[in-house]
């Protein structure tokens, strides 16, 4: 959603002529096409990387802004990695194949599915769970310390008062956690050296607030997933769940779910349940996707 308008993501040059304008899209077709004719070279940041790859009108207009919003860091301090292969697909093969076929090459180059559970995501978890054995999984436990021998992880603490001994069998020869890296670090016993500590300190994770608009509306977007990557938007992306299974929402009713990365610390993440919801609702309303008339409620919801 740029500047009032869909723009087809991944971008698609048929979608962007009809969308730029003829004057504004051939400069950006310059420049994609004198990238593509550039010596590749290495990129320290991840603006350098976009300016280069995509030239300034596609970078500043569809990938800096939301770069920026999503890592919550300038471009200029972000790896090159994190562009991803989102953006392959615009080359100069695809301007030519589409000037000539139209739709059909436009649809081809957006083509693509992905599985989705039914009910949501949580599937994903649940028959994870089953397959695991539920018996076997401690719910509402927070690990708090983690020992080992150097050579592996031998038992973990949980609430500060249980002490689960693992590895007894040959076959359990790992153990795979998915805490965040520097709170790992923190709770191994014995302790990691002190210049390993000291860089664990340095890393940041991005919290994320989820906004609920529970709609009195059969449908809100055609799409499952709508990017913002304009600055004015405080929120990356929005996704409508009942577009990725109907399952998700009475008839007649329907969803959209912001997602708003944000520091711990800062201000949109401490605000107070009501005073987001008059923040962020009116941002979502001056799109035009919904009116105020349709929310039935709005929930919140704080990842961390």
């Amino acid at each position: 959603f740029s500047r009032g308008k869909f723009v087809d993501f991944p971008l698609s040059p048929l979608n962007l002529l009809r969308n730029f304008g003829v004057f504004t899209f051939s400069k950006a077709a310059v420049e994609v096409l004198k990238s593509r004719l550039q010596k590749n070279k290495r990129h320290l940041n991840f603006e350098t990387f976009a300016l280069q790859a995509y030239g300034p009108t596609l970078a500043r207009r569809f990938l800096l802004n939301y770069s920026e919003k999503l890592w919550g860091l300038p471009c200029t301090k972000l790896s090159p990695d994190i562009a991803g292969k989102r953006m392959k697909g615009l080359n100069l093969k695809t301007f030519i194949k589409e000037a000539f076929s139209g739709n059909k090459a436009k649809t081809e180059h957006l083509d693509g599915s992905f599985y989705y559970p039914d009910r949501g995501i949580g599937g994903i978890c649940d028959k994870l769970a089953q397959f695991c054995d539920t018996k076997n999984i401690r719910l509402h436990s927070k690990v708090t310390k983690v020992f080992h021998d150097s050579r592996g992880i031998s038992a973990v603490e949980i609430n500060k008062n249980n002490r689960v001994n693992l590895l007894k069998k040959k076959e359990e020869s790992a153990v795979i956690s998915t805490l965040p890296l520097n709170d790992l670090l923190q709770m191994m016993e014995p302790l990691p050296p002190e210049h390993i500590l000291r860089l664990s300190k340095k890393l940041k994770y991005r919290n994320v607030i989820l906004m609920a608009v529970l709609l009195n509306t059969d449908k809100a977007t055609r799409a499952a997933t709508v990017y913002f990557p304009e600055a004015d938007y405080p929120f990356t992306r929005l996704y409508e769940p009942k577009n990725r299974s109907t399952i998700m929402a009475p008839k007649e009713k329907t969803s959209l779910i912001l997602e708003i990365p944000c520091q711990k610390d800062g201000r949109l993440w401490n605000m107070a349940e009501e005073e987001l919801k008059r923040e962020i609702l009116p941002q979502l309303l001056k799109t035009n996707l919904i009116n105020e008339e349709q929310i039935i409620d709005t929930l919140i919801f704080r990842m961390v």
